[in-house]
């Protein structure tokens, strides 16, 4: 649920919504989408979206219309979008549970991927570069961390990415990713230093993988000493949010110490 909820918060501080260019959606019907896709021999991209639902919203008005988005996915791929209400068939088809679903197919036809999550630019970019063969996937990248290459800047697009790809495998596979995930967090802050981790994605990962904090909790104390730096490169209510949890959780925690002591 931490997952979710802060995957949630951090999707939020994306694009702006209301941009007027997205990546372009065919105008044809399924079935001329895959003919064409078979004669151009390019991906598909579909989707399964409601008109009333709010994330596919969310996917809209951030993802879809990311420049660097729009270039790949031209390129790359057909896209069409689905609306489960109008065609329950296709729906049907796809076996399609919740919204957004989306679904990657080859240009066969046959599918290569789906995600059934929230997913921000650049998860969705970096899933569109994997179908390609052009980076690796989550999988490949943990096993060279495990073979040997444990540099801070591979390990951080681990622990960046963990969130999005626990999301997609779900559970109870996902449950043996976060604690992988979790005890590169460990290494990570061991290897970088807190004095390095005053930026953005870090502030993100902080945020993800710092469990509940103990007393002279180090991370909790370096980010309330330095909450003004914080504030120069993320929200100020977001590290407030994160400062006032972690407290919250430290004086429960001491309260239920205090209390079975006293027992």
């Amino acid at each position: 649920m931490k997952y979710i909820y802060l995957f949630f918060i951090l999707f939020s501080l994306g694009s702006p919504w209301g941009a007027a260019q997205e990546i372009t959606f065919q105008n044809e019907g399924y079935e001329q989408v895959l003919s064409k896709a078979k004669r151009e021999n390019k991906s598909v991209f579909l989707d399964f979206y409601a008109t009333w639902c709010e994330p596919c919203k969310q996917l809209e008005a951030t993802v879809f219309v990311d420049p660097e988005v729009i270039a790949y996915y031209d390129k790359h791929f057909l896209c069409l979008r689905v609306d489960v209400d109008k065609e329950p068939k296709l729906a049907q088809r796809y076996r399609i549970q919740s919204i957004p679903t989306l679904v990657f197919l080859n240009s066969k036809g046959e599918e290569l991927r789906r995600v059934m999550s929230l997913i921000n630019e650049k998860r969705f970019l970096h899933i569109g570069q994997e179908i390609m063969g052009e980076c690796p996937t989550y999988p490949e990248l943990y096993k060279q961390y495990v073979d040997g290459k444990k540099d801070i800047v591979h390990m951080q697009t681990l622990l960046l990415e963990a969130p999005a790809y626990v999301s997609e495998v779900g559970e109870p596979e996902g449950m043996k990713w976060r604690d992988r995930a979790s005890k590169i967090f460990q290494e990570y802050l061991s290897l970088k230093g807190l004095d390095k981790m005053i930026n953005r994605d870090d502030f993100q990962i902080i945020m993800l993988f710092q469990e509940k904090a103990e007393r002279n909790d180090p991370v909790l104390n370096f980010v309330n000493e330095h909450h003004e730096e914080f504030e120069q490169v993320i929200e100020p209510h977001v590290v407030w949010e994160f400062i006032i949890s972690q407290q919250n959780g430290l004086i429960h925690s001491l309260a239920r110490s205090e209390e079975r002591f006293s027992r």
